[in-house]
């Protein structure tokens, strides 16, 4: 399984989940089959609320979940009209949201969930 989870810093698995998923300067791509991350850079960092394309970044990339600490309504509908599941990530680590997922403990979201701003809280 291929999980996105989008960060903060280039720091891999310590890095901070963002708190926003299209506002993110990095999406870390892990593959919980062999154990390796890649980071990848957003090149959709700077938009305007709701114009992000969140599958233009990862699309190469065969991913199966998104982990994020907000997401917008539009992201949601996108990722999920492909096909990928897209849960909340707990406040830390990269490494401490992988391991939440794991463990069947993140709420998988649906667009009423969807932050208003990319200030989610």
């Amino acid at each position: 399984m291929r999980i996105c989870v989008p960060v903060q810093d280039d720091r891999g698995l310590q890095a901070p989940v963002n708190p926003h998923f299209g506002s993110a300067p990095y999406f870390l791509i892990h593959d919980t089959d062999t154990g390796r991350s890649l980071l990848l850079p957003n090149g959709e960092e700077e938009h305007a609320h709701g114009q992000c394309h969140p599958l233009q970044s990862i699309a190469s990339q065969e991913v199966d979940v998104v982990l994020c600490g907000g997401i917008g309504r539009r992201a949601i509908d996108l990722l999920q009209q492909a096909g990928l599941r897209v849960c909340l990530a707990p406040v830390g680590s990269a490494d401490a949201a992988l391991r939440a997922y794991t463990a069947g403990s993140l709420t998988q979201l649906d667009p009423a969930d969807a932050c208003q701003q990319h200030n989610c809280d």
